[in-house]
């Protein structure tokens, strides 16, 4: 059955913790630290036509703040890739 836009749940032990959350997909993270603490963010609701709360945990908080250095990297990389040629055969 398809859960509602901001539920999540989530599994933990002293080492791991999984969160599932549903966002317009179903993300799922794994981290070997931090916690859950709810937090409302604004999202854009189709069916309303206006951005509406939706519930959101905190790790996917600090993942999207961390994947802003990542996806400048991507594209500068892009922007840069040097072409490499193999040759025939080996020896």
């Amino acid at each position: 059955m398809k859960e509602m836009r901001g539920s999540y749940d989530y599994q933990s032990t002293d080492d791991v913790l999984l969160i599932r959350w549903n966002d317009n997909v179903v993300v799922t993270i794994a981290s070997n630290f931090g916690y859950v603490v709810e937090q409302k963010v604004p999202r854009w609701s189709q069916a309303e036509k206006k951005k509406v709360p939706v519930t959101r945990p905190t790790p996917f908080q600090v993942y999207n703040q961390g994947m802003g250095g990542v996806e400048q990297t991507h594209q500068q990389v892009a922007c840069y890739r040097t072409r490499v040629r193999h040759g025939s055969g080996g020896g």
